[in-house]
């Protein structure tokens, strides 16, 4: 039997592998004050239990620490106090102050909890004031009751503004809409329940709506009826467009406002004739060329010769802009360098057309016609040893991820001359999955860096390279298209040019997200109280045990697809004990993932982990199984597993809406894994 004091026994943990460091720092001045302990150290369990115990303690302690807020409410119109006004106060569903009466602006609310989210909603009888609420966090509290100014809560009269919206096609009042103002200070996922929301009145054709009148507010209404993601009827000024809806800026400078929208129509798809007159310097015809389209709207397009006009024509269908690609070829003993066309809509009513890779004139505009005359003077090939990429993707394509490059003249591939690579692709080689490698069991080695299998194909007389991966990319990452060592068909000569390669970043945009799929995990390599993997790759036992450590929420991939995503704590179960405590997390906002990706890996707790080079975090010991790719936040929790008879939980209301529109809210509670 040893015994110990508390500071000697953490210092067993690290040597039996407990990794209970992260339980040191939050709790070490208090630790300080209370000094060590004695410890039996018959076991780490009833080691695990004696810390257990004190950090039940400091939760009990730090629960009856209080925070009094005060503040002053302003007129935002001169910055003065006003002479009436009413403060409720909410933590969570709970109203823990109602209707407090301001005397000359100045109010006190004691007795809330430390660390907590709450809402200050500012009123006033008889509706003088227009209702604000403010988001805020009551801060710490160490010890006893610490007093807190939150300064000024500036608030203003009501501003009714009319607001009378016209089809300009048809002159007649536009009913679908519905305006919405947001006056709020801070965050929290409950806003909506403040926002100010207009009425219509169909006699008038107009709709109402009160916002702050000396508060600068901008009003919005969606304009997107069908929830594509395109907006379905257009402001007669652009500065009335704000992404997906109608905005009236600073509109409590306002009264009134017109507004006039027309209906967005999708371009028709033409069926076009394009004629190319091909000429050298001398504008003589050049023979033994040919065009192509491939695109959304062709397939495998090619030209024709028109013998009686000496014109190369191309039949094809026309919505906003079209390339016709030229490959490289020769004609009379003369070799020609590849070139496109490009024919796209510039928004004034005529066609604009930019030439790549040619001589003579690159850009101007024509009439949008059905028969469109071109002219085109290719290059000739000067430099036996030069190669230069005439076009390549800006992006790839959205069906197969495919990236697509027309080069001067016609190439060959070597076996490297083309690669694809995940670069934040995470790679787990565990010592015991091969005999041929240098990692020894015990070990498992972490690399970055994942190689995608594709396939390349040349076309157009070999001018046109087109790279696919086998297989549809997945996993969400930072991706990288290299073209490197080609060669000049007809030559010995192999080179690299530049501007041939792409990165690009493949999010689960397309994959629907479930909120059943968040799960909270205290990462302390067990899980309901079980060590999770019980030998290392060694085969050599791990025996882990329950303890308190930071918990986080994992989110999958697809929260890429949100548009916004918010998550309010609202109440916490620690060994059976339920309080409340108030916090929110914006996971998501306005399409922004705010929260961190990270890999995880699922081995035990006596696993040597060896990270090749720098690269996403890579977590160890939870419940989850190998990931390359997950997002994470804290908590703010300290919890061991949930079990039977012990609770260890923590419930969020949650609200997101999808980038189509779709909004879900509900309260989920998470069980600590």
């Amino acid at each position: 039997m040893f015994m110990s004091y508390l500071c000697a026994s953490l210092s067993i943990f690290k040597e039996r592998k407990l990794k209970y460091n992260h339980f040191i720092a939050p709790g070490l001045s208090l630790f300080l004050l209370n000094g060590c302990f004695d410890v039996d150290d018959s076991g780490n369990a009833e080691i695990a239990q004696a810390i257990q115990n004190q950090t039940q303690a400091i939760a009990s302690q730090n629960q009856q620490n209080t925070v009094t807020f005060r503040g002053l409410v302003t007129n935002a119109l001169d910055g003065n106090a006003v002479s009436s006004a009413l403060v409720t106060v909410k933590l969570g569903s709970k109203t823990i102050v109602e209707n407090l009466a301001a005397t000359n602006g100045q109010f006190e609310v004691a007795n809330l909890l430390p660390n907590s989210d709450i809402e200050v909603i500012i009123t006033s009888e008889n509706n003088t004031l227009l209702q604000r609420a403010f988001f805020l966090n009551t801060g710490d509290a160490t010890s006893g009751n610490v007093t807190r100014d939150f300064g000024t809560f500036s608030v203003s009269e009501p501003l009714e503004l009319d607001i009378t919206v016209l089809n300009q096609g048809t002159g007649l009042a536009f009913e679908r809409l519905e305006f919405n103002a947001f006056s709020h200070v801070g965050t929290s996922s409950t806003f909506n329940q403040y926002k100010h929301t207009s009425s219509y009145d169909a006699d008038m054709g107009v709709y109402k709506i009160s916002i702050p009148k000396n508060i600068s507010t901008d009003i919005r209404a969606n304009l997107d009826f069908n929830g594509d993601g395109d907006i379905d009827f257009r402001p007669e000024s652009n500065n009335n467009l704000s992404g997906l809806n109608l905005i009236i800026r600073d509109a409590n400078n306002l009264e009134s406002s017109t507004l006039y929208v027309n209906e967005v129509v999708d371009p028709a798809i033409s069926n076009i004739e394009y004629r190319i007159s091909l000429l050298d310097n001398a504008a003589n015809t050049i023979t033994g060329a040919m065009f192509s389209v491939d695109d959304i709207n062709n397939s495998g397009v090619r030209s024709s010769f028109d013998n009686n006009t000496q014109q190369y024509v191309v039949n094809a269908r026309f919505e906003n802009s079209i390339e016709l690609t030229m490959p490289a070829f020769e004609s009379d003993g003369v070799n020609y360098q590849s070139a496109s066309i490009r024919v796209f809509r510039d928004g004034t009513g005529q066609l604009r057309v930019n030439t790549t890779n040619a001589s003579g004139n690159c850009c101007y505009n024509i009439d949008d016609t059905a028969t469109i005359s071109l002219a085109l003077q290719p290059r000739v090939v000067a430099n036996n040893n030069n190669l230069e990429v005439v076009f390549s993707s800006s992006q790839v394509n959205s069906t197969d991820s495919s990236y697509t490059a027309l080069y001067s003249r016609p190439i060959s591939l070597r076996s490297n001359s083309v690669s694809l690579r995940n670069r934040n692709g995470v790679n787990f080689l565990r010592g015991n999955e091969s005999d041929s490698d240098l990692v020894l069991p015990g070990t498992t080695v972490v690399t970055f860096g994942t190689e995608i299998p594709i396939k390349a194909e040349l076309s157009l007389n070999d001018t046109r390279l087109k790279v696919t991966p086998t297989s549809a990319i997945t996993v969400p990452g930072n991706y990288q298209y290299d073209i490197a060592e080609l060669g000049i068909k007809g030559t010995t000569t192999i080179v690299n040019p530049s501007g041939d390669s792409l990165s690009f970043v493949h999010r689960a945009e397309n994959q629907a997200f479930d909120i059943n799929d968040v799960r909270l995990d205290n990462g302390n390599f067990t899980t309901n109280g079980n060590t999770i993997v019980t030998t290392n790759t060694a085969n050599e036992a791990s025996n882990s045990q329950n303890f308190d450590r930071s918990a986080y929420l994992y989110f999958p991939a697809s929260i890429d697809s949100l548009k916004n995503f918010t998550l309010r704590k609202v109440n916490v179960v620690s060994d059976g004990i339920s309080r409340t405590n108030i916090n929110t997390f914006n996971v998501v906002s306005d399409g922004n993932v705010n929260v961190g990706r990270v890999a995880l890996l699922r081995v035990a707790a006596n696993e040597n982990v060896q990270i090749d080079r720098f690269g996403p975090s890579v977590i160890l010991g939870t419940a989850q199984g190998d990931t390359p790719f997950i997002y994470r936040v804290s908590s703010s929790e300290f919890l061991s597993d949930n079990l039977v008879g012990s609770e260890n939980s923590v419930s969020y209301e949650y609200a997101f809406e999808t980038k189509s529109g779709e909004v879900k809210t509900g309260t989920i509670t998470l069980p600590v894994q």
